[in-house]
């Protein structure tokens, strides 16, 4: 086991945590119907986020993702930020303008 700081709010100034222990998922809604092409985007963006592990596309719901991430390096909050920034795609579509995810926490 890994010695890590306490979670947010926590009174405790270090325990013990397995890695198991501290995987924490987030479902999202995308507004906009992504291809697989901007899917597999989104995958890549965020998999090189600190504290994220791997977000999966559901095939038969393709407006749902499930966000994995760490809890003692991320937080919902800060994944579901990045995912509305204008920044997520970097390519330009055909009037020049960069594309706009709207992405919203799916129960809370």
């Amino acid at each position: 086991m890994l010695r890590f700081e306490p979670p947010h709010g926590s009174t405790n100034t270090s325990f013990y945590t397995p890695t198991s222990k501290r995987c924490g998922d987030l479902t999202v809604h995308f507004d906009e119907v992504l291809s697989p092409h901007e899917q597999q985007e989104v995958q890549q963006a965020l998999s090189c986020r600190h504290g994220i592990n791997k977000i999966v596309f559901q095939p038969q719901h393709p407006h749902l993702a499930i966000v994995y991430y760490d809890v003692f390096l991320t937080t919902s909050k800060s994944i579901l930020e990045m995912l509305n920034s204008d920044c997520l795609f970097p390519y330009q579509v055909n009037n020049g303008e960069t594309p706009r995810v709207h992405v919203q926490m799916v129960g809370f």
